[in-house]
């Protein structure tokens, strides 16, 4: 069965110089601008704009990726993507294509030593192609769904009509525009979702 999961949100206006019209943010735990906690488990994976995907597993603080989705191609499950502030896109639209349980953590400043995503956005653009971010595992769950975390985001200009909207979608117009999430449980928490366009501005299926 499919069902939405695990989202608090709540309206407000924008700020931190991001022109939105709408957008919705939700929050949950820590406060704002401060560190964030070391992880319980798994590895810690680097991203910032500036970095290099080639021959790098982004596991290296001085030596971090460029894009969210060659770092979440190199996670393992359990592991933590950290990205740095600034704008990530992608040529097919999607951002950040999550298969399996890892948190997606954006707010970093460029050392990765302060985590505050309102001074320091991390903006994933979808340029009107296809959902900013899908949640979905590479196949249909048998047992226990993939269960990751996407937090400290800003999630914007996806398109939930499009072809591709993750396994098991009939209708592409069912496809969540920001964050389509499908056969999975995922956590979603502390993020700006705005200006997407589809089925849903975050959640298709949860």
């Amino acid at each position: 069965m499919l069902t939405r999961k695990r989202l608090l949100a709540t309206a407000l206006p924008t700020t931190a110089g991001l022109l939105f019209t709408a957008y919705v943010l939700a929050v949950l735990g820590g406060a704002p601008g401060s560190a964030a906690a070391a992880p319980l488990s798994g590895g810690i994976r680097y991203v910032t704009p500036a970095g290099s995907d080639a021959a790098n597993d982004c596991s290296g603080l001085g030596s971090p990726c460029q894009t969210i989705q060659w770092a979440l191609g190199q996670a393992q499950g359990g592991d933590q993507i950290w990205a740095a502030a600034g704008v990530y896109t992608s040529a097919g639209g999607t951002v950040a294509d999550i298969t399996q349980t890892v948190t997606l953590q954006g707010g970093w400043n460029s050392a990765f030593s302060h985590n505050d995503p309102a001074s320091q956005p991390t903006i994933l653009d979808g340029q009107g192609l296809q959902p900013v971010v899908v949640i979905s595992p590479t196949a249909l769950p048998v047992g226990a769904q993939i269960t990751p975390t996407v937090a400290g985001l800003v999630v914007t200009h996806g398109q939930g009509q499009s072809d591709y909207c993750g396994a098991g979608v009939v209708s592409p117009a069912d496809c969540g525009g920001g964050i389509a999430s499908l056969y999975a449980d995922p956590l979603i928490v502390n993020n700006v979702i705005s200006d997407n366009v589809g089925g849903n501005n975050s959640f298709g299926f949860g």
